[in-house]
């Protein structure tokens, strides 16, 4: 898929999940790889490429996001963000980006500038539609260095 065509992926599926009707009001962002099943398109002897993968959250009652982060970066372990978190909808491994990191695992910086930008015009053109949202990061799996595109209190 082309680099437009997966800009397109990624700005429909993001208004996809904030039109949620149980309206969740926390997104993250998580470039991940997994084996291609096109021969020769990733590196390695595995053919690892990477995704977007996109999750949609409440926090439960009476508890604090913003703690559980700053527990799980200190601990360098996501699942004290995991346990305060009911996850609303998951869109795992469906958005391929191959055109976006054409080295992967190299050079990232210009595939995540790609996308971060995608989204801050998607946010800016549907305003109204992101109002609910409270949280909206986008990271590498296993990374605890987050871009907050939103960070309210949560």
């Amino acid at each position: 898929m082309n680099e437009l065509l997966v800009i397109k992926k990624i700005e429909e599926t993001l208004l996809e999940i904030v039109s949620h009707e149980e309206k969740p009001e926390i997104i993250f962002m998580v470039i991940d790889t997994s084996v291609s099943d096109v021969e020769g398109e990733g590196k390695g002897t595995m053919n690892f490429v990477p995704y977007l993968n996109i999750y949609s959250c409440a926090v439960f009652n009476e508890d604090n996001l913003d703690d559980a982060i700053q527990t799980a970066i200190e601990k360098k372990d996501f699942v004290y963000v995991e346990g305060v978190l009911d996850t609303i909808t998951e869109n795992d491994f469906e958005i391929k980006l191959v055109s976006l990191y054409p080295n992967w695992p190299d050079q990232l910086k210009a595939g995540d500038d790609k996308i971060i930008a995608s989204v801050k015009n998607t946010i800016n053109n549907n305003k109204e539609k992101f109002e609910h949202i409270k949280k909206l990061y986008f990271y590498h799996i296993d990374s605890f260095d987050f871009v907050k595109i939103i960070d309210k209190p949560a």
